[in-house]
């Protein structure tokens, strides 16, 4: 399995970046080799395999901007392609807010290649998904997801002199388990940059464990309740939180950390004091890409330390000097064990994960949305039984605000879309929830 190297990114970038009717030029370029093993209801189909690679470029023209997409890298593709976003861009009215393309940037280069994906077949062994479809048939239970292998690469330059490639690997298995009547469910899911089968298959025994756990499950009222966020159910929240650390949004007044008075809350305590979040391409133990698709390069940051905020990110054009997004997140946890956590409930919840969660209210970050994929009750320290799918209505700052106790940290990504986290399970006291929704 290969992804575009860096001297074939140079090459056609090279070509990209260079038009004499444009002021300036920037482009980016992605690829992506990758092979799929899909599983259907117990059935495990054929191996799938894919390639694609584009590049994006954006043209300006004195204060007039025009970005095309395109396929074809030939130079006479690239050519065409920026003759075209020359011409609109002359047809575009002058922009407000003009800006220059990124000049040169110093690159770090984290380790996320794994060689095992130089063979496209390499951690995607046929045997793996019959063993997982036999764990699922002896406790009577249908599987379905599939394993994934891709190697990808992405690569930015500018005509002032820009250029940064990475290229990536990352193993994704996701499978969702059912009962037999098809009224319980339970989603095992594993991210890694090299092929894990052990831990694939430990988190699919986990979700067929859940799966049986939660049939025939009890209905709640709406009500606060005392809960204990497992960390993918906290990456859900935090995927809401993280883009409100930004310099914009709180200008736009879309964030919860803007005053009344129009300031922000940079440099004030809002949470806990045992909340502390940084991010770190170059983390031993979570590496991730060391640049963003707009060219700036991703530093090692601390947004939160001790509860207090510390940073947010800057676009170019917020006259201060600029500061990416993230592109992984870390979470100092605790020292408590998950059932340790539960042990210190008298009557509370269990929350696996969410499904469809939505800001309904951006100012401070108000989030609903059901939860999904286990959730449970528990009694005198103890899970007890599965209760039925309920809608949270909360928000990470109150979570945040309100933690007992954590455990330590574990990786997890959202299940939406793939964005590496440390994170531990988490305890934190009234948690409103609303009206129940349905059984899956």
């Amino acid at each position: 399995m290969k992804a575009m190297t860096r001297k074939r990114a140079e090459e056609v970038l090279s070509i990209a970046v260079q038009h004499g009717d444009a002021d300036e030029v920037y482009a980016v370029l992605r690829s992506a080799d990758g092979s799929a093993f899909p599983v259907t209801n117990n059935s495990v189909g054929l191996p799938q395999f894919t390639t694609d690679a584009s590049v994006q470029l954006s043209v300006r023209v004195g204060k007039r901007y025009m970005t095309v997409q395109t396929n074809d890298l030939t130079p006479d593709g690239l050519r065409a392609a920026l003759d075209r976003a020359v011409e609109q861009a002359r047809q575009m009215p002058p922009s407000e807010e003009a800006y220059d393309f990124p000049g040169p940037a110093e690159q770090l280069s984290p380790p996320l290649v794994d060689a095992a994906f130089d063979d496209v077949n390499a951690g995607l062994d046929p045997l793996l998904l019959a063993e997982l479809r036999e764990r699922a048939l002896s406790a009577g239970m249908r599987l379905t997801g599939s394993a994934t292998a891709t190697r990808s690469s992405l690569a930015v330059a500018s005509s002032s002199g820009l250029f940064m490639h990475q290229e990536s690997t990352l193993f994704h298995g996701r499978f969702r388990v059912y009962s037999d009547d098809g009224w319980s469910t339970s989603l095992g899911e594993h991210y890694a940059s090299s092929p894990q089968h052990d831990a694939l298959l430990a988190a699919v025994d986990t979700a067929i464990a859940k799966c049986r756990a939660w049939a025939d499950p009890v209905a709640l009222q709406p009500s606060r309740l005392t809960t204990v966020f497992e960390p993918r159910a906290l990456a859900g929240m935090l995927q809401h939180l993280l883009p409100q650390f930004s310099a914009r949004a709180i200008e736009n007044d879309q964030s919860f950390l803007r005053r009344l008075d129009g300031s922000s809350f940079v440099g004030s305590k809002l949470f806990d004091e045992r909340i502390s979040l940084h991010s770190d391409p170059m983390s031993a133990s979570l590496p991730s890409m060391p640049f963003t698709a707009d060219g700036l390069p991703v530093r090692e940051t601390t947004w939160v330390r001790n509860g207090v905020i510390e940073s947010v990110t800057r676009d170019r054009f917020s006259g201060a000097p600029a500061l990416a997004s993230p592109t992984n997140l870390l979470m100092q946890g605790g020292s408590a064990t998950p059932e340790e956590l539960i042990g210190g409930v008298d009557r509370g919840l269990l929350v696996s994960g969410f499904a469809n969660l939505t800001v309904i209210d951006p100012k401070n970050c108000l989030l609903t949305g059901s939860t999904r994929d286990g959730l449970f009750l528990i009694e005198n320290g103890a899970i007890t039984r599965g209760v039925r799918n309920l809608l949270v209505r909360e928000t990470p700052v109150y979570v945040f605000k309100e933690v007992e106790e954590m455990s330590p940290a574990e990786r997890t990504s959202p299940s939406e879309s793939y964005f590496p986290m440390l994170l531990p399970h988490i305890r934190v006291k009234d948690v409103l929830y609303g009206a129940p929704t349905g059984m899956i």
